[in-house]
């Protein structure tokens, strides 16, 4: 069980932006305090179930909704959020306590699976991870990501530059990617270049040459007027030879949410 390393980098920023403002806070990076896990798949509210005192059902605990309780007998935060693209809750308990909790979870039948599984899952479902499929110039309606901006906050830091960006026509999008099943030619490699009349016209981001859809399936920038599902995409490989994919629409996997909504 781990908690991700990239909230260093957030309280970093957070504690140069509250000595800018002065403002009169103390700021307590309490990450290094807790264990989480992902507890994903179809069984994972019956295995919880039995471990917590936290009603489950999906009326009071839906999707992207936060719960305190106790899971194995020790106080926990329990979020309804998933990446894998699966029912799943991911919980939160300190750190001391990790070990017992792991262990009275596999006991309860579940499995570990690793980042690798984690990965492609989350990429069938079309979940982006930022950094990998974004970049330092990526903005929100580019990568699908306009829903996630704070529309009712008076400001927030970049507000004013998205303003702007949401005024300009958008240049380039995040789309899926997909190729045939039973595919047997030569496919890319993550940043590999989308080619339209030999010019530069995007990039892939994320690639599976095997998935649990039976197609290999990939993210990748294009510009806007190639994001339509349908549109055929040529991809340079490394030996100069050119893959033909297809854009499709996000997700790949459930595409109705209907397992988000169980």
């Amino acid at each position: 069980p781990t908690t991700s390393s990239g909230a260093a980098a957030f309280y970093r920023e957070m504690l140069r932006w509250a000595a800018i403002w002065g403002l009169d806070v103390t700021l307590s990076n309490v990450t290094g305090q807790l264990a989480a896990f992902n507890l994903a798949g179809p069984e994972s509210r019956d295995a919880l179930a039995a471990l917590t005192d936290i009603d489950l059902r999906s009326g009071p605990f839906s999707y992207l909704r936060v719960r305190e309780g106790e899971v194995a007998g020790v106080r926990a935060i329990v979020m309804r959020v998933v990446f894998v693209g699966e029912l799943a809750y991911e919980i939160h308990v300190p750190a001391w306590e990790g070990e017992h909790v792991w262990r009275t979870l596999v006991k309860a039948g579940a499995r570990p699976f690793g980042v690798e599984a984690q990965r492609l899952l989350r990429l069938e479902k079309g979940h982006l991870i930022v950094g990998h499929d974004t970049d330092a110039l990526t903005y929100p309606q580019e990568a699908g990501l306009a829903w996630a901006i704070g529309k009712n906050k008076r400001f927030f830091i970049g507000q004013r530059s998205l303003r702007i960006y949401a005024a300009r026509p958008t240049r380039r999008t995040l789309v899926g990617v997909r190729w045939p099943a039973n595919f047997t030619g030569k496919l890319p490699e993550e940043c590999n270049l989308i080619m339209r009349e030999g010019w530069i016209a995007g990039r892939v981001t994320s690639i599976a040459p095997v998935s649990t859809l039976g197609y290999p399936l990939g993210l990748a920038f294009v510009e806007a007027d190639m994001a339509a599902p349908g549109t055929r995409v040529e991809v340079s490989l490394d030996d100069g030879s050119t893959s033909v994919a297809e854009v499709t629409a996000l997700p790949f996997y459930d595409p109705e949410d209907e397992r988000q909504k169980l």
